[in-house]
């Protein structure tokens, strides 16, 4: 466009200064771009829009890690320990029920069963790493020397230093199951990774999502559709028996309006709130 203009200006600028029509030299006319400038003119435009629409399509991804799969000290198998062995999330991530973080288990941990487990197979040499973790020889019965090493393990669910989750809220006290977010571990055998949402929602019994594992519009449309209660919310204790009271108190007929589907969700109470889950 900008070619287009200049040599329409040119001519122009040729036109004014006169002169036999034979000698005149007609410059647009021999420029294909200035002939053909409406469809020049309509591939731009097209071409301009395609790009603010590719750029824009760019910027939504910014933030989006879905899949992420750092690489990690030690190869954990989850399906092993969550399957085969059938030992609960819980054991390992012990502080979820209490707490914002979930937890990583310590050392001193995994040794309540590998002081005894030495593993077989590729197994060994994971287990080895315990050990020197911990300080721990198997041989002759088994001892401690008292040196020990931390293992640093990668951080998989890093969110942003704006925005807060509590993993207690949303495990004991919303009652959400842990593959609702990090996916069948019973069944992980690689290392652990952000599930894709699409990998979530053939898990039976999840909510079915549709924005990208992580993101606000994922948690948002949760928000939306699972409910805290079915029913009622009154029984569930403390915080929602207040709310309970106070809407019942206050606002009878919006209360009444929540329950018209047969349950109360999270953004009826709130859950949709900014300072939620942003500081």
């Amino acid at each position: 466009m900008v070619v287009i203009f200049s040599v329409g200006g040119v001519k122009r600028q040729l036109q004014d200064l006169g002169g036999d029509s034979d000698q005149h030299v007609k410059v647009g006319s021999k420029v294909w771009i200035f002939k053909n400038r409406k469809f020049v003119g309509i591939g731009v435009l097209v071409t301009v829009m395609a790009g603010v629409v590719w750029l824009l399509l760019g910027l939504y991804q910014i933030g989006v890690v879905s899949s992420y799969q750092p690489s990690q000290p030690i190869v954990f198998p989850h399906d092993i320990h969550a399957g085969i062995n059938g030992i609960d999330c819980k054991y390992c991530h012990n502080s979820t029920d209490n707490s914002k973080s979930a937890g990583i288990p310590s050392t001193n941990l995994c040794m309540n069963c590998h002081k005894q487990i030495q593993g077989a197979g590729d197994q060994v040499e994971q287990i080895k790493k315990i050990y020197a973790s911990a300080g721990f020889s198997p041989e002759g019965g088994g001892k401690y020397s008292g040196e020990t090493d931390n293992i640093i393990w990668n951080k998989v669910h890093d969110l942003p230093d704006h925005v807060y989750f509590n993993h207690s809220q949303h495990v004991k006290v919303g009652g959400i199951d842990c593959k609702q977010c990090h996916g069948d571990m019973t069944k992980q055998k690689e290392l652990p990774r952000i599930v894709p949402v699409e990998e979530l929602n053939e898990i039976e019994g999840n909510v079915q999502l549709t924005k990208p594992t992580l993101t606000m519009g994922w948690c948002i449309e949760c928000h939306g559709v699972k409910e805290v209660s079915t029913g009622p919310i009154e029984g569930k204790g403390g915080y929602y028996d207040e709310i309970h009271k106070r809407l019942l108190e206050n606002d009878e007929s919006l209360y009444g309006e929540y329950l018209e589907d047969g349950k109360v969700t999270v953004s009826e109470l709130g859950g949709w709130e900014c300072a939620k889950c942003h500081y």
